[in-house]
């Protein structure tokens, strides 16, 4: 081999090296590039993880005066059709509040005002105790019949105890018991005004009572049977209204 043909190998070996040298280069190049956007796609999938991770907050849109309020999409329910009719709104039931209940004692207490003196409300109706209407035909529980009477008879009783108290009185329970059937229809003031009856009871005169009796508005207005029952307790000291201590009637 002459120096021509050595140097000849030489170029052609120096070519190849600078071949595979381009190569590497364009290799290193491409595998560079390859890295530097497999790190931004990294970068950018945790930063897009860590916004996603985060709840989305946000304001809900302006609502104007006439505008409702606007529902969410995929749970909002189907709008209901307007009712056209009131027979078509459906009544809903009244809901117990929990813990407490209204408390209507006080509330008509202060709208019906309270008293035990019968007066004319604005209905022009007589009304007692908490708004109760004392209307004719008007009725009262059965429970009531007992306590009402019992109420009366113990007013009466203290207007005969005055009348008795007054005119210094010394009369039997028959008589007595005459006294508190005048009162419970005339009041004290209407038993009161009886003087001759009363006087004729101080001295004794039991007919003379008996005939004042006879005289008197409350007999005029009691009926036939009771005008005469007592006629007969103010004159004879009878009744036929007796009944034991015990409670049964003799």
């Amino acid at each position: 081999m002459n120096d021509e043909d050595i140097l000849k190998a030489q170029i052609r070996q120096q070519l190849r090296v600078a071949d595979v040298s381009g190569v590497v280069k364009k290799v290193g190049l491409i595998i560079g590039i390859l890295m530097v956007a497999a790190g931004l796609l990294f970068t950018g999938y945790w930063m897009a993880k860590k916004a996603l991770g985060r709840p989305i907050e946000e304001k809900p849109p302006a609502m104007s005066s006439q505008q409702g309020p606007v529902p969410l999409v995929g749970n909002s329910p189907k709008p209901k059709a307007i009712a056209e009719t009131e027979e078509d709104v459906a009544v809903e039931e009244p809901v117990l509040a929990e813990n407490r209940i209204i408390d209507y004692r006080s509330m008509f207490g202060v709208y019906e005002g309270e008293t035990n003196k019968v007066y004319m409300c604005p209905t022009g109706h007589p009304t007692v105790g908490i708004g109760h209407s004392l209307q004719i035909g008007s009725r009262i529980p059965e429970w009531m019949v007992e306590p009402l009477f019992l109420y009366d008879l113990h007013i009466a009783m203290e207007d005969a105890d005055y009348a008795v108290s007054k005119y210094d009185l010394h009369i039997d329970q028959v008589r007595y018991a005459a006294l508190v059937n005048i009162a419970y229809m005339a009041g004290r003031g209407g038993l009161m005004r009886y003087k001759n009856l009363l006087g004729a009871l101080q001295k004794g005169h039991y007919k003379t009572a008996a005939l004042e009796w006879q005289k008197s508005k409350p007999a005029t207005t009691a009926g036939d049977l009771r005008r005469m029952d007592l006629t007969v307790m103010l004159r004879d000291g009878k009744t036929d209204y007796w009944k034991a201590v015990g409670g049964e009637e003799e």
